[in-house]
């Protein structure tokens, strides 16, 4: 069974940000995970600032597909709060025809609904899960 985009909106649709990390700082948190501020070069620690000063996301569907791009890999540092904000998003970008990316071998992993699925309804759950499968039946 396939799945659409209006699947994905009305299962995601009451899904808001909160006090997560955003993509960009997903990155940051990547990056330098482990190091201590004062062991940053002065253009690590811009970098470092930037990352973290980037506004939070209103709605999911409002993420832009260059954002999307950008930051694929960031799913492992990023909070359960944060991957259920923004997993629609990558969904909806697939179905508008990008390929796939990093985001969806990390959410491979978990579609066995792990404790990290909490605090996703058990419809969230089904559209992701039968994204999943439309997206490994694809031959593309």
């Amino acid at each position: 069974m396939s799945i659409l985009p209006s699947d994905i909106r009305t299962a995601f649709a009451d899904v808001r940000f909160g006090d997560h990390p955003t993509l960009e700082m997903g990155l940051c948190i990547g990056i330098f995970i482990g190091r201590k501020s004062e062991d940053l070069t002065p253009e690590e620690e811009q970098l470092r600032r930037k990352l973290s000063s980037q506004p939070q996301d209103e709605h999911w569907w409002l993420v832009s597909d260059e954002r999307l791009n950008e930051f694929e890999g960031v799913y492992r540092w990023l909070d359960e709060g944060s991957r259920q904000f923004y997993t629609p998003a990558f969904m909806t970008y697939y179905l508008r025809g990008n390929g796939l990316n990093a985001w969806f071998l990390y959410l491979s992993d978990i579609t066995e609904f792990s404790v990290e699925w909490d605090c996703w309804t058990q419809e969230q759950r089904n559209v992701t899960a039968r994204f999943m499968s439309t997206i490994g039946s694809d031959p593309n």
